[in-house]
């Protein structure tokens, strides 16, 4: 395809980026080449060297030998830290005194000393980063606005830019489902990492600045080794750990849904999905968290969640990308009414595809009367309009049913797009996977 009209991205045009940078090795190019050329592509000095430290860490997290990635002997107390995970993680004080029920890991926010890997894009409160993969949306977003942005837009900037992400992630980890490419001599170059693709990949931006933020539904996870399970109640932990993240930092959260292993989709029975798990986790937190005082700006945001099964193209051509490109799942839509941004147009709802909005929290009642979520012929209203098709999981929609979503089933895979990891945030931590807390 021709990059006419495609944007360029840290000096190099999107679809060229797509289509030629193919492996793990080009990646790390392409993130170095950022780094070098600095100075050039009018990233500051200071950012500069915040990316050559997430830079660091996202290497240490990925494919094929990332010494957080790998298993890591603990000679002191005669364990390990397997199975392999693409998760900063540290074996528990229960673990190692075998307490039961426990996790075998907690989760270790990446720090390098001073300062560390918490970073927000447009406030001083700062966030923890564990995941090769939101690291990796971090260095992205950290290279932003758009160029030209006053004339960036979904088609030249914005999806593409979230499919090279999405690719990229694919090539630093997880498992080899789907390919990634035709040729056979590149693909089995390709590492087996741990766990699914994320389900979906998202970008939200600001078209008034150009400013930007990626990120991808939680993965990399696992729990079984030889079919066995090893860990514990790790999936648990590692998914409240990531819904944590909204706690304090995102308007009226969690309002109605204090226990963490309820929300609005699994209320409903559409899904497994909790909180805090899915794409626009850290995306939404950035773009429309507390410290964006202005309605009106939270209300001008926009955004496209890409399903992963678009990565079987292995050369850009919009019209084979845009199909895959979805709405927010029920749980972020209540994201999204709590910041007040509630334009459907905005984030891909589309009622003639199916694509239902999820009810809000059950309704209150009030001296026998029942405000905010009446239902009336299949429809809500107070609380989102749901139009056709049924919901399991949140994720693509064919024949007016809505299937994916984000259930995690088995050894970290993820079945679904918008899975999902908890238990409460560690700051600091071992670096060799021994519990310091």
């Amino acid at each position: 395809m021709a990059t006419t009209g495609i944007f360029t991205f840290g000096g190099i045009n999107l679809v060229t980026l797509y289509n030629t940078y193919n492996d793990r090795d080009a990646v790390f190019q392409f993130l170095d080449q950022v780094i070098t050329n600095a100075t050039t592509l009018g990233i500051s000095d200071e950012t500069k060297t915040e990316l050559r430290g997430i830079r660091s860490q996202i290497a240490l997290l990925s494919l094929p030998s990332g010494a957080e990635y790998q298993t890591q002997y603990i000679r002191r107390i005669n364990k390990s830290t397997n199975p392999a995970q693409h998760i900063r993680r540290a074996i528990t004080n229960d673990w190692i005194n075998r307490v039961s029920p426990a996790s075998k890991f907690f989760v270790v926010a990446n720090t390098t000393g001073t300062p560390s890997h918490y970073w927000s894009k447009q406030s001083t409160t700062t966030r923890p980063y564990w995941s090769p993969f939101d690291l990796l949306g971090l260095f992205f977003s950290k290279m932003g606005p758009a160029p030209n942005f006053s004339t960036a837009n979904e088609a030249n900037f914005y999806l593409p830019l979230t499919a090279v992400y999405a690719r990229f992630c694919m090539w630093i980890g997880l498992n080899k489902k789907p390919a990634l490419t035709d040729d056979p001599a590149t693909e089995n170059r390709r590492g087996a990492g741990v766990g699914d693709p994320s389900f979906y990949y998202q970008c939200t931006w600001d078209p008034q600045t150009g400013d930007f933020f990626l990120g991808a539904v939680l993965a990399g996870y696992e729990w079984a080794l030889h079919g066995r399970d090893e860990t514990g109640k790790w999936s648990d932990r590692l998914r409240q750990t990531r819904r944590n993240l909204l706690t304090g930092g995102f308007h009226a959260f969690p309002g109605t849904y204090t226990d963490w292993r309820t929300s609005p989709v699994i209320r409903t029975g559409r899904g497994k999905q909790i909180f805090g798990n899915c794409a626009e986790t850290y995306p939404f937190l950035e773009m429309l968290g507390d410290h964006v005082t202005s309605l009106e700006k939270r209300r001008q945001m926009e955004g496209l969640a890409l399903q992963r099964d678009f990565s079987k193209f292995n050369r850009y051509v919009a019209t084979d990308i845009k199909p895959f490109v979805g709405p927010p799942c029920g749980n972020c839509q209540q994201l999204l009414r709590w910041a007040g941004a509630v334009n459907p147009a905005d984030y891909h709802f589309d009622p003639k595809k199916a694509r239902p909005v999820v009810a809000a929290p059950p309704p209150t009642t009030t001296g026998g009367s029942t405000t905010g979520g009446s239902t009336t012929g299949g429809s809500t209203t107070g609380g989102g309009t749901t139009t056709g098709g049924s919901t399991t999981g949140g994720g693509t929609t064919t024949g007016g049913s809505t299937t994916g979503g984000g259930s995690t089933t088995g050894g970290g895979t993820t079945t679904g797009g918008g899975s999902t990891t908890g238990g409460g945030t560690t700051t600091g931590g071992s670096t060799t996977g021994v519990a310091t807390s």
